[in-house]
């Protein structure tokens, strides 16, 4: 499921990912440059979202693939997933009325939200709320905000963002994902430039709710659009279009543009965990393997991360230990100088 279970992790008896490697778990799950995000479910299930065609694919543990939902004009840009397995995903591009939808597991369609207003990133809080970032597209000014959503079409407000935008990038789709924690603290990538902007770079923030806003890492400032690792003061960040969390609070991105997973640690560090400047679909360890745009990430219930490749389709899996409860950074050691 999207929220990683209770430390310590088990082996996962789907697929074998040697510690310290990337290998290639699902190859062209959807067509290459269609794919949007993903879940996982309890069963082990992928349900993988397509921009074209429209719709989401199921792969079950076996390697077994369905077209499990299929949609029309709005495709799903987001999807997160509950404590029952039903599939909520957020839907822009069309026209409006903009909507989220829900999906059972048994593939039962129902529209849960709908609105003029624009659903992005959603994820599910540990009441099983959903949570999602709300923008008004065509508002010239800065306009996002954080809502919770329920199922009579209400909302609630939680935070506006608006005053802690730094940029505002074209539709107003500031916010690339956002995920939470087992304390509710929400954290969301925030960018600043739109793909090939020079001048600005991208923000990871947390939400708590009783100290507000935090920036966890990014800068800024001109020229800070290129991935750097390195301590808070020192590292920056170019396009994250995926956020995830493990049950340490140590926080997992994918670095789009850089072609790279990216772990921050609680001191605020920014580490590279795989993923090299050029792209490609090679598998191996950390030092050679390669992603192919990764735009979505994701840790099963066995302390796997898994990452889907825009350009290849491809899921990737990524082995750190986090099964065997692994405190310290799982790193080539040439990363862990301190700077």
């Amino acid at each position: 499921v999207q929220s990683p279970s209770e430390i310590p992790y088990e082996d996962d008896p789907n697929f074998i990912t040697q510690e310290n490697e990337v290998s290639t778990r699902i190859t062209t799950s959807v067509p290459g440059y269609m794919g949007t995000c993903f879940v996982i479910d309890s069963n082990d299930n992928y349900f993988i979202c397509c921009q074209t065609p429209n719709n989401i694919k199921k792969v079950t543990p076996d390697g077994q693939t369905e077209i499990f939902w299929t949609g029309n004009n709005n495709y799903p840009a987001h999807i997160t997933i509950d404590k029952n397995d039903n599939l909520f995903i957020s839907r822009k591009g069309g026209t409006p009325p903009y909507e989220i939808t829900k999906i059972t597991p048994e593939g039962v369609e129902s529209e849960y939200w709908s609105s003029t207003e624009s659903p992005g990133p959603i994820t599910i809080d540990s009441n099983n709320d959903l949570i999602c970032v709300i923008y008004n597209q065509n508002d010239p000014a800065i306009n996002t905000k954080i809502c919770r959503i329920k199922s009579d079409n209400s909302q609630e407000t939680i935070i506006d963002l608006s005053p802690n935008i730094e940029n505002k990038v074209i539709n107003n789709f500031n916010i690339t994902s956002i995920t939470t924690n087992s304390k509710d603290e929400l954290f969301m990538c925030e960018l600043m430039n739109d793909y090939n902007s020079e001048f600005n770079g991208a923000r990871i923030l947390r939400f708590n709710h009783e100290t507000g806003i935090k920036i966890i890492a990014g800068n800024t400032s001109l020229g800070n659009n290129n991935y750097q690792e390195g301590m808070k003061s020192y590292s920056s960040l170019h396009h994250p279009s995926s956020i995830t969390v493990d049950t340490h609070n140590n926080i997992y991105i994918v670095e789009e543009m850089s072609n790279k997973v990216v772990k921050i640690i609680p001191n605020e560090r920014v580490l590279t965990i795989a993923g090299l400047e050029t792209s490609g679909n090679e598998d191996g360890v950390f030092s050679i393997a390669k992603l192919n745009n990764p735009i979505d990430i994701k840790i099963n219930k066995y302390g796997i991360i898994n990452v889907l490749d825009k350009n290849s389709g491809n899921i990737r899996s990524i082995n750190i230990g986090l099964q065997k409860n692994i405190l310290q950074d799982v790193t080539p050691s040439r990363l862990l100088t301190l700077r």
